[in-house]
């Protein structure tokens, strides 16, 4: 019983984890995103053939 315990919260401390890695690769993508449309302006996401 003891092991069964540790073990959903050893899995919920890793989903938590998992969910905070995703959380912060995406907030520093949409905050690259506005910077390097601010900086660089729209021009830099056209798709030029």
């Amino acid at each position: 019983e003891l092991k069964l315990s540790i073990s959903r919260g050893f899995g919920a401390k890793t989903l938590a984890l998992v969910l905070l890695l995703f959380t912060t690769i995406f907030i520093v993508d949409q905050f690259s995103a506005w910077l390097r449309r601010k900086l660089v302006g729209e021009q830099a996401f056209l798709m030029s053939a």
